[in-house]
């Protein structure tokens, strides 16, 4: 009786122990980072990107965003282990790129506050020089905006760059078509990339989403660079897609 019962206190006595453990490194690990947005943009019209580094190498990550919600954290923890670094882009084809760049991640977590700006708009006048070609009832325009010093910020030579949309408008009779561009020239936060990004224009199929011609201008590019202003009037043909 006296041996079972002190390997019951022994038992007892083992798991007190991993539990207490168990509990000191819960309390040892970093806090996420909270992410506070205010400002004339709401912040579900923002996209947020973040970058951790580490002993676990490096993880990217998106947060959702949401109109009815302000603040967001950022996790800096991967597999176990604490980030040593981070790096977030917070943008919106409506509003002023944020970026913030911790080189040092503090344990117990921090609260990055941002304050959201409205982009200026810039109008780009395009015309088709062969209108006849397109679908008028089931096809629409779009200006996607293509953020590739994104890898650059990262430190990073494949950073998955994707698309944003910018504007989707219809296309005239006569093939003239206008959309609002972001200042993006002009944006704080952009100017210490040598390449800021480039448009590309598309005609989609309005129910599925899918490419049906790329839009290409005089020089035969695909894309135009973010500048701080446009010709008058730009032309473009229609390539079709191979989508």
């Amino acid at each position: 009786m006296f041996c079972r019962s002190r390997r019951k206190l022994v038992s007892k006595a083992v798991l007190l122990f991993v539990f207490s453990l168990a509990v000191i490194s819960y309390g040892q690990s970093p806090k996420p980072y909270i992410l506070q947005m205010g400002g004339s943009c709401s912040p579900g019209e923002m996209s947020v990107e973040y970058l951790i580094t580490g002993q676990f190498g490096g993880y990217s990550g998106f947060v959702k965003t949401d109109a009815r919600f302000d603040m967001y954290e950022i996790p800096t923890v991967r597999d176990g282990m604490a980030a040593r670094t981070l790096k977030i882009i917070i943008r919106g084809s409506r509003c002023r790129t944020q970026t913030f760049d911790v080189p040092e991640v503090e344990k117990n977590g921090r609260v990055l506050r941002v304050r959201l700006r409205r982009s200026r708009p810039i109008e780009y006048r395009g015309v088709i020089t062969s209108p006849e070609m397109l679908p008028r009832k089931d096809a629409r325009l779009t200006v996607e905006y293509w953020a590739n010093w994104k890898c650059e910020f990262f430190g990073i030579a494949d950073c998955l760059i994707g698309p944003t949309r910018i504007d989707a408008v219809e296309v005239g009779e006569d093939g003239k078509f206008r959309v609002r561009l972001p200042d993006l020239a002009n944006d704080h936060a952009l100017s210490g990339f040598g390449q800021k990004g480039a448009f590309q224009f598309y005609i989609r199929e309005r129910g599925t989403g899918n490419i049906l011609f790329n839009l290409r201008g005089t020089d035969e590019s695909r894309t135009i660079p973010v500048a701080n202003g446009y010709p008058q009037i730009n032309e473009f043909s229609l390539e079709t897609s191979q989508n």
